[in-house]
């Protein structure tokens, strides 16, 4: 096979290769030069890989089907769900900056209900009194 420098593997690290596709160094090497043919397995774990399509080692336990995503305590997780976190994390911030003027209700088992009327009134209060 003629060597070929600008091969699909072009631009990517042979060891970086090598680990993606469960191959030696020496032949990510040929791979990238082109004086190996990959295989049709070698092609598809690659282009999963180089297109972000594989979650690495940090995400072991974690799976997925085609709509969700689920984590080692097999708690399901929708693109909506991933979507809406900054805006959950934007309304922790502002209940954890303003807890004081909080008020909570009941003392139920399944959680804390916030009173928000009373959050609200506190909060205009407070900003009046500045």
């Amino acid at each position: 096979m003629k060597n070929n420098p600008y091969t699909v593997f072009y631009g990517y690290r042979a060891e970086e290769l090598a680990a993606w596709c469960y191959v030696s160094i020496k032949y990510a090497q040929d791979l990238k030069s082109g004086s190996a043919r990959p295989s049709r397995r070698i092609l598809e774990i690659f282009q999963l890989y180089s297109n972000q399509q594989i979650l690495g080692k940090e995400w072991t336990g974690w799976r997925c089907d085609h709509e969700r995503l689920y984590t080692p305590e097999n708690v399901e997780i929708t693109q909506s769900d991933i979507r809406a976190l900054p805006y959950l994390r934007q309304l922790h911030a502002e209940l954890t900056r303003n807890k004081r003027g909080l008020q909570y209700e009941g003392n139920t088992t399944d959680g804390v209900v916030l009173d928000f009327r009373k959050h609200v009134r506190l909060r205009a209060e407070r900003k009046n009194k500045s």
